[in-house]
Formats: C-alpha cells, structure tokens, sequence
C-alpha cells in the first residue's frame, strides 16, 4: 500500500488523501511504460496470460473509484449506483463485470481522454474526502478504491514484464531493507487469523479465528533475484529435497530449469 506508516484498515482522510494521490502517480506511470516515445501502443492485442488491455486498465481503475466513492455503489451489481457514469459509455466500457476477452474488442477513448477522465474522478474524490468524517463506515469507499489501485499496478508490471517492456526506474533498482537480514524462527503455537473489530475489511475476508500452527522458520527479507540465480546455478530445480511432490510434477509438466522470463 501507498502508507509507509500508516495501516490501510486505519488510514485517516489526510492519510488516504496523499496515498490516492500516489497511488494514480503510479497508475499513470506503469500506464506510459505500455507506449513508444511518440504514444504509439506497444500493446495492441490479447495475451495468451490473460492481461487486460492497457487502456481498459487504466479506464477501469479510475472507473472503480468513481463506482463506489462517486456514485456511492453498494456491491458490484449493474444497478446498484445512485447516479451516472461521468462518461456517457462509461459502464459499458469499463464494468469489471465485462469478460476478459471481450475487453480486447472494445472501442475505447484514446490515451489522452483517460488521463482526463483519471484526473477529473481523482479530483472529484479528493474533495468529497475532504468533507468525508474519520469514520470507518464514511471512509470504506476510500480504503476500498486505494486497496484496488494498489491492486491493479502489481497487474500493470505483471502484464510490462509478460509483454517484454521495461518497468520504470524506480521499480529495477533493488530494495534497501531497514531491520537486519536472517531467519525468523516461530515456535508453533495458536495464532489469532482474520480481522477485529473497526477498520477497513475486505467482504470476503474470514472473521476472526484461532488456528493451529506448527513450528517453522523463515528469512526475515525476499529472496533477491540475484540469491536465487545461485540457487538455480547450484541445481536447485533438479534437487528433489527442495521440492514438494507437487511442485515436482509441475516442474517436469513445464519442462523449467530456471523461473519464468529468466534467458
């Protein structure tokens, strides 16, 4: 998420307010990665992946804002909003209902209309944030929209590296890590899973519960890129004691010696 120390679930308006506003800096930044320097689309059909068209994207984000903070839409369905789409095809084109497929088919607004459209829902929500009350309840809209657009930028890098296009800077440079590097290890125990009361809560989220846990151990850090090519260069994906049996027969079905992408 957009807050460096600040949970999402609990995030004040002031708080959401900086981190929407970063979040579609973001957005709008992988987006551009998905054209040539004169604007030209480097993506101009369906992956076989799965990834969804960059403009529908893009569209569909700013869409989903304006969905549940805008019109004040209480689920998913067609007719749950109180008022219309700021653009006229607004939910024809941009629906998550909409299959994957035919999203590649539609005759979307053009780069530049959906910078527009972006700004203008940003705008129009920041300000109905600054008359929002800090309660849970009022801000749940917010959350929910910041939790999506977080979302669908790990969906933009995804869809940038599967289509062979660089990332921004800030993405390939690699991470400084402020608490010391080594293994964790947990006792086992009875841990407490789920969300409390108060704050922000996806719908389809486990209330709490208690569960069983055994004993295990884990880095305190990723694993960088460079840590698992010594990995894969000491034989790692031919060493049985590494891997489950499942995973195992993934292996031999994906014919892999290396992770994917990796030349």
């Amino acid at each position: 998420m957009h807050l460096s120390h600040h949970p999402l679930r609990f995030a004040t308006p002031a708080q959401l307010g900086e981190a929407l506003q970063q979040a579609r800096t973001t957005s709008l930044s992988l987006f551009d990665g998905f054209f040539g320097s004169h604007g030209e689309a480097l993506v101009q059909k369906a992956s076989a992946d799965g990834f969804n068209p960059p403009l529908w994207q893009l569209g569909h984000i700013a869409w989903f804002w304006e969905w549940f903070v805008l019109r004040d839409a209480q689920s998913t369905d067609a007719n749950s909003a109180a008022r219309a789409s700021l653009l006229s095809k607004g939910d024809d084109w941009f629906d998550g209902n909409i299959s994957p497929r035919s999203r590649w088919t539609l005759d979307l607004p053009s780069k530049g209309a959906l910078k527009t459209y972006c700004h203008e829902v940003l705008d129009r929500c920041l300000d109905k944030l600054s008359r929002t009350p800090n309660h849970d309840a009022a801000l749940y809209p917010f959350r929910l929209a910041l939790a999506h657009e977080d979302l669908a930028a790990e969906q933009f890098l995804c869809s940038l590296q599967a289509h062979g296009l660089a990332a921004p800077a800030r993405y390939s440079a690699p991470g400084a890590y402020s608490w010391a590097q080594g293994e964790i290890h947990f006792p086992g125990g009875t841990i407490r899973l789920g969300s409390g009361e108060g704050g922000f809560v996806f719908d389809n989220e486990q209330p709490p519960n208690e569960q069983r846990v055994a004993a295990f151990k884990m880095d305190s850090t990723l694993i960088s890129n460079q840590q698992f090519a010594e990995f894969v260069e000491d034989g790692g994906y031919q060493r049985r004691q590494f891997w489950s049996e499942q995973c195992l027969r993934w292996l031999m079905q994906q014919e892999r010696s290396a992770p994917r992408y990796w030349h």
